[in-house]
């Protein structure tokens, strides 16, 4: 649940219509994949869960990183 909330709100970040949304977007997604982090950590299957969760996660946050830093950027 976590995780797909906070690959949601990656993908809302890039799509987001004012730069001001897109920081709140990806902010939320920040505090969702700390969330989904802490909870895989706690899964007794030798950290599968939270590779999954991590890979499947950074998918959606690096181009949303990259598209805030351009917007930042004024780009």
């Amino acid at each position: 649940t976590w995780g797909g909330r906070a690959a949601a709100s990656f993908r809302l970040s890039r799509e987001a219509a004012t730069p001001a949304e897109r920081v709140q977007r990806f902010h939320d997604g920040e505090t969702y994949r700390g969330e989904a982090m802490e909870h895989a950590a706690m899964a007794e299957d030798g950290g599968a869960l939270l590779r999954a969760i991590r890979d499947e996660v950074e998918a959606e946050r690096a181009p949303a990183s990259e598209a805030l830093k351009r917007t930042l950027a004024g780009r």
